[in-house]
């Protein structure tokens, strides 16, 4: 798998049953193997994603992105402009939440933040009640956590 660093500390992550991937430098417990793996590259490899303007750091680099494009654009309904020059970056032809305003290229991800964020729908484990915002999380969750139980 591409990008696993658990392979370079020479141990390949085992899912244990139980409990699930734990860290074999400081014994922390994570769900999903990707978890793992951004916790080895943050915490113990000490990888960071610097911002190219104000060399503030970030574990993730998608962080990092979010906050470069919050540092140079304003947002718009058309999309986003550079506070520099005024030039578009890009244009959203999408869809716009109708309460807070925030624009989406994807219907299917208009509606999954309406019904998260603002009407609170969620998809809830019927056995230990866990509320998820994603039908796959739930059923990811119920694979990992619930899987010796029939029902």
């Amino acid at each position: 798998m591409a990008g696993d660093v658990t392979l370079v500390l020479g141990v390949e992550a085992r899912w244990v049953k139980s409990t699930g991937y734990p860290c074999n430098i400081c014994g922390k417990v994570f769900t999903m193997k990707y978890n793992l793996n951004t916790h080895i590259k943050g915490k113990h490899f000490n990888i960071r994603h610097k911002c190219p303007i104000c060399q503030k750091e970030f574990t993730f680099q998608s962080n990092m992105l979010t906050h470069l494009k919050n540092a140079l654009y304003d947002r718009h309904i058309n999309g986003l402009t550079c506070k520099l020059c005024g030039q578009a970056l890009y244009d959203i032809h999408g869809y716009s939440c109708t309460i807070c305003g925030k624009v989406f290229t994807e219907k299917f991800n208009l509606r999954t933040h309406i019904k998260g964020k603002h009407l609170k729908i969620t998809n809830r484990c019927h056995i230990c009640l866990k509320e998820f915002s994603f039908p796959g999380n739930l059923a990811r969750h119920m694979k990992q956590c619930h899987s010796n139980i029939i029902y």
